[in-house]
């Protein structure tokens, strides 16, 4: 499943440049990022201290404010209060 989220048009010199956001979701969960050294999984607050230009800065943005929004929306649809796609522990199971 994936949505469009937007687009960020800038400027390369004299070339005109648009990036297109798109947030997916994997059905399966990914247990690690592809095998390359200068890839990893990081959270949103890693993100925000990287350094990088203001084009993408804005595309990480609209990701973050995104899966803020989906996730808060999650929690008001499930009876546990937990994200759809976290499972809730059995009642019965023991501690």
């Amino acid at each position: 499943m994936t949505e469009a989220l937007g687009a960020i048009r800038h400027s390369v010199t004299r070339y005109r440049v648009e990036l297109h956001a798109v947030f997916g979701h994997a059905d399966q969960p990914l247990a690690s990022p592809i095998q390359c050294a200068e890839t990893a999984w990081m959270t949103w607050s890693e993100i925000a201290r990287l350094p990088m230009p203001a084009p993408m800065r804005r595309l990480a943005e609209m990701a973050h404010q995104h899966r803020e929004r989906t996730a808060s929306a999650e929690m008001k649809e499930s009876p546990t209060g937990l994200p759809n796609d976290i499972p809730s522990k059995d009642p019965g199971e023991p501690e």
